[in-house]
């Protein structure tokens, strides 16, 4: 888990970094993934408009930072990308393999982040969101466009949780 959360750090700062100046400083032990993370050509074809943007819902106390908000250059779509580092691995005929995440908590991750956008930038929609997984071998997208039912999601979630708080501290 530490070595992950390690990988998954640096590799978010360097992502940032070379989002926000064009270089991604000291790549350390993970170069090669993150070199194929910023030759991917998905780049190419969006403007980054917030890179590890902070957000926070002060009535319920509750704070997020999402990874990368873009904008389309031909669909103008406003898109939510959360980067996942995976460690992947190869068989004998050269097929990659790396666990994904669980669909459902991806999609009230993003729906998390939706609700929290909506509340800061009420004037913002998001179009779809995109997981990037990154792994040592490449990078695999995988897209996620009823952003409306994930942000239900997540507030459902979210009043669960606070049902829940309320009952252990009922002030």
């Amino acid at each position: 888990i530490n070595e992950a959360a390690e990988r998954g750090t640096h590799i978010h700062g360097c992502l940032e970094r070379w989002l926000n100046t064009g270089h991604t400083g000291n790549q350390g032990p993970f170069s090669d993934w993150i070199s194929k993370l910023v030759e991917y050509p998905y780049w190419e074809r969006v403007t980054p408009i917030a890179v590890e943007l902070e957000l926070c819902d002060r009535r319920h106390w509750i704070a997020g930072k999402l990874d990368v908000l873009v904008i389309h250059k031909t669909s103008n779509k406003i898109i939510l990308i959360d980067l996942k580092t995976k460690n992947a691995k190869k068989d004998e005929a050269g097929k990659v393999s790396f666990s994904k995440n669980d669909k459902r908590k991806l999609k009230v991750q993003f729906g998390g982040y939706i609700d929290l956008l909506y509340m800061n930038y009420p004037e913002l929609w998001i179009d779809e969101c995109l997981v990037m997984y990154s792994h040592q071998f490449g990078i695999k997208t995988e897209t996620f466009t009823d952003t409306e039912e994930y942000r239900y999601m997540y507030q459902s979630a979210r009043s669960i949780y606070l049902q829940q708080q309320n009952k252990i501290y009922p002030f």
